[in-house]
């Protein structure tokens, strides 16, 4: 399996490539190819272009969650793709908005896309089995904390939806904000897919920086050098500044960060 970011907050070491505050990923398996995520905008498209990524090869669109920055390229999907959108049956319920920053901004999907492309999306309620060994899962609490940065958010987070990989070697889970806590969306996707052990996990932890940080990455490590120590997580776009100097020190092994236009093999 190939992942590919194709966009992301922070540079990589390719100069062409292009950031911004939003988050999209390419998936490619031995049979399928998935984008899960557009980012703020069309980005992504150009930064594909950029890396010679032939996105006319993606099978379907995957969107993680609601808000802008990872809904805002979707209409250009859209305009030049005829294939599927999974998306979560909450996903355009209703308005979401952040305060964070002392401002009040809406950071909702655009509604308008429901109307105009009705044919193009594939509702999810719940979770279920999108193809052979691919489960979108709609994470559950699992005893588990979340994260301190959803306090900034007017939302309940019901339209989030992780996607679960099952691998030889285990699972491969995308979950690309992780409101609901990390810990519980691995739990939440072993007990969805039946699969125990998790290879790697892709994705924003949702730590944002603040003065309960450096506790706050304390505790997630702790807890998954406990119960996931076989597992690489990458992560990026909402894993602030802070926490990535936490985790640095306290699980390098473990923990990798992912910058734009960065590729592993899984």
């Amino acid at each position: 399996m190939q992942i590919t970011i194709l966009s992301d907050n922070r540079p990589g070491n390719r100069q062409d490539l292009k950031t911004e505050h939003g988050l999209s990923i390419l998936i490619k398996t031995d049979d399928k190819c998935i984008l899960c995520d557009t980012g703020a905008s069309s980005l992504y498209a150009e930064n594909a272009l950029a890396i010679g990524t032939d996105l006319s090869e993606v099978d379907f669109c995957f969107i993680s969650h609601a808000h802008n920055d990872h809904t805002g390229g979707l209409s250009h999907f859209l305009e030049h793709s005829d294939n599927p959108v999974f998306i979560s049956s909450e996903a355009f319920a209703a308005r979401c908005f952040s305060s964070r920053r002392g401002e009040r901004r809406d950071i909702s999907a655009d509604h308008t896309l429901a109307e105009k492309y009705p044919e193009r999306f594939i509702y999810i309620k719940g979770s279920c089995k999108i193809d052979e060994d691919i489960f979108a899962v709609a994470p559950k609490d699992m005893g588990y904390p979340t994260p301190l940065g959803n306090g900034w958010i007017e939302d309940d987070f019901a339209h989030e939806l992780a996607l679960a990989i099952k691998t030889t070697d285990g699972l491969v889970i995308i979950s690309s904000c992780s409101h609901h806590g990390a810990l519980n969306i691995m739990e939440s996707c072993c007990q969805v897919t039946g699969e125990t052990r998790i290879a790697a996990f892709f994705g924003g932890l949702h730590f944002v920086d603040g003065p309960d940080t450096g506790r706050e990455t304390d505790s997630f490590c702790n807890s998954l050098s406990s119960v996931h120590p076989e597992t690489k997580v990458f992560t990026g776009h909402c894993t602030g500044s802070d926490a990535e100097l936490h985790l640095s020190q306290l699980e390098p092994s473990q923990v990798q960060f992912f910058h734009t236009g960065d590729q592993f093999t899984i």
